[in-house]
């Protein structure tokens, strides 16, 4: 078996490979580079027991260097293709993720100055959607407890009022016992001095 072009007269018991071949009775099969019509080949042999017989195969250098050739380049596209698309996806995740903090971040900022009116609306299905849920349920929580504290100090202005109030009410009626009590005082001075000047 010959691949490749094959020169007239052609035999393999001639050549000095294929004598080696057969003379080596150690080996079964085998395979080596040659010089064979004027470049590289591989010869390969396999020995069939049975019969005594060799398979033999000449094969241009060049052809297995082709077919390597081509793994190589499809090999090459392959990992090219391969690295665009990671490259491509890593970024698409790398922003999804930058666009995410930010707005975390922004809602956070807003929130340490204040303003409880701003949420978060991160619409991913991971833990940023967990962590915006979180924070907007604490801002929520922080707008309760603020109306919470605005109702009782409501209340305790209110009540602050009334004790103020009724303060007054008992600062005056103080005011009016102490005065009768005077009057009472000079009433019994008074009669006690005329009880005397009776006598």
């Amino acid at each position: 078996i010959v691949s490749g072009v094959v020169p007239e007269g052609f035999r393999f018991t001639e050549q000095t490979y294929y004598q080696k071949a057969v003379e080596d009775v150690r080996s079964k099969a085998g395979r080596e580079y040659v010089n064979f019509n004027g470049g590289n080949y591989l010869f390969t042999y396999s020995k069939i027991q049975s019969n005594g017989s060799m398979l033999c195969s000449v094969i241009p250098e060049r052809m297995i260097v082709k077919k390597a050739n081509e793994v190589r380049k499809i090999t090459f596209v392959v990992v090219i293709l391969g690295s665009i698309i990671a490259i491509g996806l890593g970024t698409y995740i790398a922003n999804g993720y930058s666009s995410s903090i930010r707005k975390v971040n922004n809602v956070l900022k807003l929130t340490e100055q204040g303003d409880l009116t701003h949420y978060t609306s991160i619409k991913r299905k991971d833990e940023f959607h967990i962590l915006s849920k979180c924070i907007n349920d604490v801002i929520d929580s922080m707008q309760r407890l603020i109306r919470k504290m605005i109702g009782t100090s409501t209340t305790v202005s209110k009540s602050a009022a009334v004790v103020s109030e009724s303060s007054e009410i008992l600062v005056n009626a103080t005011r009016s016992i102490s005065d009768a009590v005077n009057d009472i005082e000079k009433g019994v001075t008074q009669q006690a001095q005329d009880a005397e000047s009776c006598l």
